[in-house]
């Protein structure tokens, strides 16, 4: 059985000028810490290690890629099959299928 509970709404008229007016005044302190704070993080940031982590990842698709076509559709596919074809014939004409 759920509570019905009440609702209660406050809505304060003179709050958003409030907001804005101490936005405004400390406008340029708020923005030197976040361009600092930014700046930081970016400086920080271990680029070298993503790149090589992006670099890997497009080199194995791309390899994963290359292989798979080969396979599915280029010679790699036709020389499964020769091959399989030969095991089998020769099964057959050896008596063991």
């Amino acid at each position: 059985m759920a509570l019905d509970m009440p609702t209660v709404r406050l809505t304060v008229e003179g709050m958003t000028h409030n907001i804005i007016a101490a936005l405004a005044l400390h406008n340029d302190e708020i923005e030197e810490h976040l361009s600092t704070t930014i700046t930081d993080l970016i400086r920080d940031y271990d680029w070298n290690y993503k790149i090589q982590i992006a670099a890997e990842q497009a080199l194995a698709q791309a390899v994963n890629k290359a292989v798979a076509e080969f396979f599915l559709h280029g010679d790699g596919g036709r020389a499964v099959n020769a091959a399989v074809s030969e095991v089998l014939s020769k099964a057959v004409a050896d008596g063991k299928l």
